[in-house]
């Protein structure tokens, strides 16, 4: 039986009870969960901005950052205080498909979500969905040793790679990692999780590999989520063994040649879509026989919507796959589970940094707020909500700071 845990305000206690640690998820200004107040320094919790309430998964920054911290162990229950803070039915169904996928849980207003209880047709079809991405664009696992970060950090290195995380992308004080990472760590060792052992986790150095960055820019771009890496283009043809002659008959027609056709199995699909999503090298997917190639229909619009986000067409028994051949629901659910899969997937293997916004618009949105009547601790805590960098990319914003900002511009601001 899971037992929820009551985090505290930062400036009172320690971590009280055991079982589930719950990451709180909320929309706008205001409690994310029932007794807790703002400002009340609620630690697992990420809070979007108001703009954002009906927008698709993909696109909120801050649920990505929840779902995250459940990704790499850090959380394994994902609250919610209403319903509406998930938007519409669809987004509800991706994101509580996506948690449970992972073996979490959803809790929407005290209600528990599982997989046993899911309901509806659609939630059930976004649950397998969900499962099926995970086979294709796995989360970092215990027996990767490649992985940027495993759930329970085993080493130095990962632990540094989650602070760096925490800190630069999701703009958590030192002081609040080292909370972090003493409540979560499996290691048993406490004398690290000081603010000053977070630094120095923060400077570890690691062969130019250790914290990998990326700039929002580059998460938010439609299609190809980098440039192609490598001056060549691939035709990956799925099918049994006489595949490959259908592949080069279909290739030697067309006006532009591939550089590259090999032929891959089932078991190469997570690979294939590195090399899509990431490196940018492959242009087509020719499947021949998808009846024997795919286990299911859902698996193979899976793989298809996969394949046709990333900007590689696909062709099937020399046929063009535009898109999924499903009906307008089922589609609307796979292709919006699709762009949160790859946004997750994205921020497994970099730091998302967002960028500081100039700072005539910084001056321009506080001074606004300041003519409004608001206070500069409330332009602050506003600010914070919304993720906005301070103009130094680190920290987060305060009273001082705000008065800073607009006394840069008119000397007269008391």
């Amino acid at each position: 039986m899971a037992v929820s845990i009551l985090l505290l305000p930062l400036s009172y206690g320690v971590l009280v009870g055991g079982g589930t640690v719950d990451v709180h998820y909320g929309v706008g200004p205001g409690p994310v969960a029932e007794g807790v107040g703002r400002g009340s320094g609620l630690l697992l919790r990420r809070q979007e901005e108001l703009a954002l309430g009906d927008a698709p998964a993909g696109e909120r920054v801050a649920l990505q950052e929840a779902i995250s911290l459940i990704r790499f162990g850090v959380a394994d229950r994902l609250r919610v205080p209403r319903e509406t803070c998930l938007g519409k039915p669809v987004t509800r169904a991706v994101v509580c498909a996506e948690v449970m996928a992972l073996g979490a849980s959803v809790s929407i207003g005290g209600d528990q979500l599982r997989p046993d209880t899911f309901p509806g047709r659609w939630e059930g079809f976004a649950y397998e969905a969900a499962r099926e991405r995970h086979r294709l664009l796995p989360p970092p696992a215990g027996g990767d040793k490649n992985a940027y970060i495993r759930r329970g950090r085993p080493t130095d290195a990962e632990n540094a790679r989650l602070a760096h995380k925490l800190v630069r992308e999701m703009g958590y004080s030192q002081a609040e990692v080292a909370r972090i990472f003493e409540w979560t760590d499996t290691s048993e060792r406490p004398a690290m999780w000081t603010r000053k052992g977070v630094g120095r986790l923060l400077r570890m150095e690691d062969d130019g590999d250790l914290y990998r960055t990326e700039p929002s820019t580059t998460e938010r771009r439609a299609k190809r989520l980098d440039s192609p890496v490598l001056p060549i283009d691939i035709m990956a043809v799925l099918g049994g063994t006489g595949a490959l002659p259908e592949a080069e008959e279909f290739d030697a027609a067309l006006g532009v040649r591939h550089a590259c056709i090999t032929r891959i199995d089932a078991q190469a699909l997570p690979a294939f879509f590195w090399l899509a999503l990431k490196a940018g090298v492959i242009r087509t997917l020719y499947v021949t026989d998808p009846g024997a190639v795919f286990s299911s229909r859902l698996q193979r619009d899976v793989v298809y919507d996969l394949a046709l986000f990333g900007g590689v067409q696909v062709v099937e028994n020399g046929a063009h796959i535009p898109l999924v051949s499903t009906g307008p629901e089922a589609r609307e659910l796979l292709r919006e589970g699709t762009e949160l899969s790859v946004a997750l997937w994205t921020r497994d293997r970099a730091t998302i940094a967002k960028e500081p916004l100039p700072l005539t618009v910084l001056r321009t949105e506080a001074a606004q707020l300041r003519s409004a009547g608001h206070s500069f601790q409330q332009i602050a805590t506003d600010f914070n909500a919304r993720r906005i960098p301070t103009t130094s990319g680190r920290g987060s914003w305060h009273a001082s700071t705000i008065k800073e900002l607009l006394a840069s511009q008119n000397d007269g601001i008391r």
